[in-house]
């Protein structure tokens, strides 16, 4: 897994150096003031395995903005870029959050982009550099639908409503002209599945809960959904995920009669 790493900071002797100026305690940028020294990371890794999307994926740790901001809201600071921070400004000593982010963690659907985020807790000391690292990781899940052919086969239409834990729905569509292929971010939380189907023999049902887990941050779920036609009984809905979820799944009767 490749980590990209960058370095801002100084070395203490240089640190030590530039506090010396200071003859007054009670003067900006004296010894009542310290210094962050950062080391960001971003790590774009999924946890589970999806070459497709790390090979699709563009950010690097210049993108990242970076925050601070003091505890007791008097200091407040954001950098666009990680390399915009000087790492010689000097801030009143206390403790603050430092926090780098890339887009919206709270962005969902099919146009919006990986978020990426961290934050840690630092204490700025008088007349010190204090060292702080971070690494940002993806702060959003994926879903990807997928049909069989014993799906394609059976129905005319589908749409596939993911509902992620803010209540926001992505539908993926399915028909003879066109289907989703595009992965939904949502936000992590409990995730439900709907399905509403139409047959071709123009039998239709819609809202079909299939399908209720817990989606986790950093995971791309591929779930599959397919019609079991076994020799016992009439067809039903199957869904599966190719990931170890502990989810609720509901066999759907699909003859004419029960829909």
């Amino acid at each position: 897994m490749k980590v990209q790493t960058l370095f801002s900071g100084l070395f203490l002797l240089m640190g030590a150096v530039a506090f010396s100026s200071c003859g007054d305690e009670s003067a900006p940028g004296c010894d009542a003031d310290g210094m962050i020294a950062p080391a960001v990371a971003l790590d774009a890794g999924l946890l589970t395995a999806d070459i497709d999307s790390r090979a699709e994926e563009t950010v690097s740790v210049s993108d990242l903005s970076m925050t601070l901001t003091s505890a007791d809201g008097s200091v407040r600071r954001t950098w666009p870029s990680v390399n915009d921070f000087d790492p010689k400004e000097l801030f009143p000593a206390g403790d603050y959050t430092v926090e780098v982010a890339y887009a919206d963690s709270k962005a969902e659907g099919f146009d919006c982009v990986a978020a990426y985020y961290d934050s840690k807790q630092v204490k700025i000391v008088k007349a010190v550099t204090t060292p702080v690292s971070l690494t940002a990781v993806r702060t959003q899940a994926m879903v990807s639908i997928d049909y069989t052919d014993a799906f394609k086969n059976y129905f005319s239409r589908a749409d596939v409503d993911v509902v992620s834990a803010s209540g926001k729905a992505s539908t993926f569509v399915y028909s003879a002209d066109y289907v989703e292929q595009r992965p939904a971010y949502i936000v992590p939380g409990e995730t439900t599945v709907k399905v509403g189907i139409e047959k071709k023999n123009g039998v239709a049902a819609g809202d079909i809960v299939v399908a209720t887990f817990s989606a986790e941050a950093r995971r791309h779920y591929h779930i599959t959904i397919d019609v079991n036609e076994g020799q016992v009984g009439g067809a039903v809905l199957k869904v599966a995920f190719d990931d170890d979820v502990e989810s609720e799944i509901i066999d759907v009767d699909l003859s004419d009669l029960a829909l």
